[in-house]
């Protein structure tokens, strides 16, 4: 069993992979593109931490969302729940496995670090 360690993942890259949406009509080349390393935007320390494939979860880091990331979400291509997952570079499944009160502070703090995301 491991666990997520702010030291360590101060040393991670963050990749964002999912580039490879379709723009205007057009399919654009799957790039995989690494961000430099910058300190977390926002940090939760759960209240019910759990494990998930061998892997203690006991907080969320938040980072901001990529441009591409929020497009695939406001084209219907992504959900929000991905969109947080890219914003704190934990799975789907990590934070559907989290309790109430935890998803709720996290997403609320996801959503205020993302821009609006209101449709016309």
């Amino acid at each position: 069993m491991s666990e997520i360690n702010l030291e360590e993942a101060a040393d991670t890259q963050f990749v964002n992979d999912d580039v490879s949406e379709e723009t205007s009509g057009a399919q654009e080349d799957a790039a995989q593109i690494f961000y430099d390393q910058v300190p977390a935007t926002a940090v939760v320390r759960l209240a019910y931490p759990f494990e998930v494939d061998g892997v203690r979860i006991s907080e969320v880091e938040f980072r901001h969302p990529s441009f591409s990331t929020v497009e695939a979400v406001l084209a219907g291509s992504l959900s929000e729940l991905d969109l947080h997952s890219s914003m704190t570079g934990l799975s789907v499944t990590a934070l559907r496995a989290l309790r109430w009160p935890d998803l709720e502070l996290v997403s609320v703090i996801a959503r205020h670090l993302a821009p609006s995301m209101k449709r016309v």
